[in-house]
């Protein structure tokens, strides 16, 4: 995963919330939260919000990961 990928699907996942407000819940990784601030720093998401795991928990909500 890179910021650029995640960019990508983010602005596409917002696209597709349209006339909706969700919470999309992620893992702290630096190229999410990269991701997200670019995202926010365009205003270009106004369907998602975005809230980050808490570190270190991802293996509890993950146990696959």
């Amino acid at each position: 995963m890179t910021t650029v990928i995640m960019l990508e699907w983010l602005t596409w996942f917002n696209k597709r919330m349209q006339n909706r407000k969700v919470l999309l819940l992620i893992d702290g990784f630096s190229a999410h939260e990269a991701a997200v601030r670019t995202a926010l720093e365009n205003g270009s998401l106004k369907n998602t919000r975005v809230e980050f795991l808490p570190p270190n928990c991802t293996s509890v909500y993950q146990p696959l990961d």
